[in-house]
């Protein structure tokens, strides 16, 4: 780039006959530079792909600009793992985040195995470094594990649920430190969504052998106890919701993004105006952006207050015509519905499906778990990740709904 600029001046030199020729400008040096390290970064990349075939780059956390769809996304990137936080293993790699570094929770709740018991999982609070309970949260009698889980903003309660007709069915709080257990709800729900002033709680009703109530999202004033739902059905233009997703509540706890649609076919998420929308039909859609793919979680991201989304596709792989999945996290402007970035492939390989996903305060830090299909029928072995927005590692355990 220097020696671009310095022929410049000596040709300005040698036609003016003078040495009154003006120096360049900031923006002519800045775009010169830019100039200079595109070229230098297409000789690089045009080196790498004809030595090792082409690395696959997600963008990471706080990357900002427009980022234009795309068709298809590339997978994530094989690269040698880079020194893991103590008992994870590193398993996908991508460019480093912006802006200083913040500090990982040391715990996160979720239901844990629980060998010593005659039911295998029980919530807990758990070491983000061992993977083992430092408390229980639950009461021991309870025979059934919680469907799902909360932590409200202030990191003091952990709301969780039990769905269906199981005999602790209803929504449950209890504090982080541990105590006493006070149940808030009697019916059975999934997907618990609490807002950030702890006024209002979002969950899906799962019902017990009642038609009509089952699959409705409901709102609840926990201080009045009065409740607004909004009824879902299998038909019409909206599709089902879909249980097995979250709901998210923005920041100023009036919108809740939810998924709907047939799942792994047209899912997609819609911004419910909770104190206008009167069905979810009418509620504003955020659109996949690529071909072949549908959206599965949904969250907003601490501080920055961007819709974060996954986004799950079918991707061609293996031999004789093999499909595989790969799900990716991409970043909206919740106003515009704009797609701001593409960041980390989360998923992993032999690890499709994402269930669930939560940050951490400062946004910067990613919770979620994953189902393996260990063979034939049987369920899927619940696994549970980290990302910090360069990589991706494995918490040692088993757990079900890990939330921060």
């Amino acid at each position: 780039m220097l020696d671009d600029l310095l022929r410049e001046r000596l040709m300005d030199y040698a036609n003016a006959g003078s040495e009154a020729t003006r120096a360049p400008l900031p923006a002519r040096i800045r775009r010169r530079g830019r100039q200079h390290y595109t070229r230098l970064a297409a000789g690089t990349l045009a080196v790498v792909v004809l030595v090792a075939g082409g690395v696959a780059l997600g963008v990471g956390f706080d990357r900002t600009g427009p980022q234009p769809p795309v068709a298809t996304q590339p997978g994530p990137a094989t690269i040698p793992p880079t020194t893991p936080e103590p008992g994870g293993t590193p398993t996908t790699v991508a460019p480093g985040s912006k802006g200083p570094p913040a500090a990982m929770p040391a715990t996160f709740v979720a239901a844990v195995h629980d060998p010593g018991r005659s039911r295998s999982m029980r919530l807990a609070v758990v070491s983000r470094a061992t993977g083992k309970a430092v408390r229980y949260l639950e009461p021991a009698s309870h025979q059934s594990i919680p469907s799902d889980l909360v932590v409200s903003t202030d990191h003091a309660t952990v709301w969780f649920a039990y769905g269906g007709c199981v005999p602790e069915r209803g929504v449950f709080r209890v504090a982080v430190r541990g105590g006493a257990v006070t149940k808030v709800i009697a019916n059975g729900a999934e997907k618990l969504a609490v807002s950030q002033d702890g006024r209002k709680l979002a969950y899906i009703s799962t019902g017990c052998g009642t038609r009509g109530s089952q699959g409705d999202m409901v709102v609840r004033d926990l201080a009045s106890g009065a409740e607004r739902r909004w009824p879902t059905s299998s038909g019409g233009p909206v599709g089902q919701l879909s249980l097995q997703q979250p709901l998210a509540w923005s920041p100023d706890g009036r919108h809740l993004a939810v998924v709907v649609g047939d799942v792994d076919q047209r899912q997609q998420v819609r911004l419910v105006d909770t104190t206008r929308d009167s069905s979810l039909a009418g509620a504003p859609i955020v659109r996949v952006p690529d071909s072949g793919c549908w959206f599965t979680n949904v969250a907003y991201q601490p501080r920055s207050g961007r819709l974060a989304v996954v986004e799950e596709c079918h991707v061609a792989g293996g031999g004789g015509g093999q499909v595989l999945a790969r799900s990716r996290l991409l970043f909206f402007d919740p106003s515009s519905r704009r797609l701001l970035a593409r960041s980390l492939v989360l998923s992993v390989a032999g690890v499709p499906d994402i269930f669930g996903m939560s940050f951490d305060p400062s946004g910067r830090h990613l919770l979620y778990w994953a189902g393996q299909i260990v063979g034939g029928d049987s369920e899927p072995e619940p696994l549970t990740f980290l990302s910090d927005g360069e990589r991706v590692w494995r918490v040692p355990g088993r757990f079900t709904v890990p939330a921060w």
